[in-house]
């Protein structure tokens, strides 16, 4: 998905997933309406929130919601344009939250400077399944090829999910070592650099749900 990924054209290792367009696409759009949970939300951190979003959700569906705490992407391994706290309520009566439906996922968006505060409104989005959703993708994949268009042998070890950090990974295998590719082609659409073996490869940022 293409149209996740903001290009630095200057320093690949600064490339994101644009946070706006992750939560659209993994969570949907907001369910709040300017109803009176808006305007609580408004007020206040998501730290301060649980009562409040418990008791609208229970009025909301006539079923009653634990919760995870609160946690911030900025304490994991991720790429994001903008990171974000998010909080996720599900059902009482489910044993955990990942793979269950009417699961309720509340976010609170940096908005820049100091992490540990200036963030906007909590947003509410409920999901079914957010384990499948694509919401805990954080980062993005890399894919390396050899100018004929051919894969390294080693491509797999630079995708989602095979390292905690793509990026790095793939920074290992570069002619001497975690250089960072330093021409960006337009032309390509991709960084150019040399891989460890003495030939051009073209990287290309990549991301998926």
């Amino acid at each position: 998905m293409r149209d996740l990924i903001q290009i630095d054209e200057n320093a690949p290792e600064y490339c994101s997933i644009d946070t706006g367009e992750f939560l659209e696409q993994t969570l949907g759009r907001e369910v709040l309406d300017g109803g009176e949970l808006e305007k609580i939300l408004s007020k206040k951190w998501l730290m301060q929130c649980e009562y409040d979003i418990k008791a609208a959700l229970h009025d909301e569906t006539g079923t009653r919601y634990k919760c995870t705490e609160v946690d911030n992407v900025y304490n994991h391994e991720n790429d994001f344009s903008s990171v974000f706290q998010y909080q996720i309520f599900y059902p009482e009566s489910e044993s955990d939250f990942y793979y269950c439906d009417d699961v309720f996922v509340a976010v609170e968006i940096h908005q820049g400077g100091d992490v540990r505060g200036n963030y906007g409104r909590p947003q509410i989005f409920r999901v079914d399944n957010v384990a499948e959703s694509g919401f805990f993708n954080w980062v993005l994949g890399w894919s390396v090829n050899y100018s004929d268009g051919r894969e390294v042998p080693e491509n797999d070890r630079f995708s989602i999910g095979y390292a905690k950090h793509p990026f790095y990974e793939m920074q290992g295998y570069l002619k001497n070592n975690y250089k960072t590719p330093v021409f960006y082609s337009k032309k390509r659409g991709a960084f150019l650099s040399i891989y460890n073996d003495g030939r051009f490869v073209e990287i290309r940022p990549d991301f998926y749900i």
